[in-house]
């Protein structure tokens, strides 16, 4: 009798650790979006980072409001320059500046979250945007499930996804991705 019981005890551990880990697969982390818009000399980043995988890189406290990030502004904005980067094809660098930051909300696949919006504007030194590499690692060089989709508005003022960056599982490094102006 003992023994039974115990059998229905590891059987039921047993499907509720199947269980949770279904329901852990249908509720991944929200993940950041990058929207490039390209002008003649700059191509302006939207960025849309989930608040909860930020605080994970950047001690924001709780709660985490408008003025929290007032409070924060210059870390985040320093963390976000740093690791945000491009380059045209011959390597030249380009200048990466944070004009905004903002607390907003997304509703998505993964229900109602807080986000960070920053505005990033990447600017060639010779103020001709021509097909450039991203090298953007904010939250992915600490948080390696953590992933980025990349969207180019294109002449229809419609954002097309030209990529995804996320962590090597066997490397941990972030590859960067290649950006085409057109």
């Amino acid at each position: 009798m003992i023994s039974d019981r115990l059998g229905v005890l590891i059987r039921g551990a047993a499907l509720a650790l199947a269980f949770s880990s279904v329901v852990a697969q249908a509720h991944p982390v929200p993940e950041t979006a990058v929207i490039l818009h390209r002008a003649a000399d700059l191509v302006a980043a939207e960025v849309s980072i989930p608040v909860s995988e930020l605080a994970l890189v950047v001690p924001l406290g709780r709660p985490v409001n408008a003025q929290t990030i007032k409070e924060r502004y210059d870390e985040i904005r320093a963390y976000l320059q740093a690791h945000t980067r491009a380059s045209s094809a011959d390597g030249i660098v380009w200048r990466a500046e944070v004009t905004r930051l903002e607390l907003g909300k997304s509703d998505g696949p993964h229900g109602r979250y807080a986000v960070l919006n920053a505005q990033i504007a990447l600017s060639p030194p010779n103020g001709m945007v021509t097909p450039f590499t991203l090298n953007y690692d904010a939250v992915m060089e600490r948080v390696v499930t953590h992933r980025t989709e990349v969207f180019l508005v294109d002449s229809h003022n419609q954002p097309q996804r030209i990529g995804i960056i996320a962590p090597d599982p066997q490397t941990l490094r972030t590859a960067p991705l290649n950006v085409p102006t057109e």
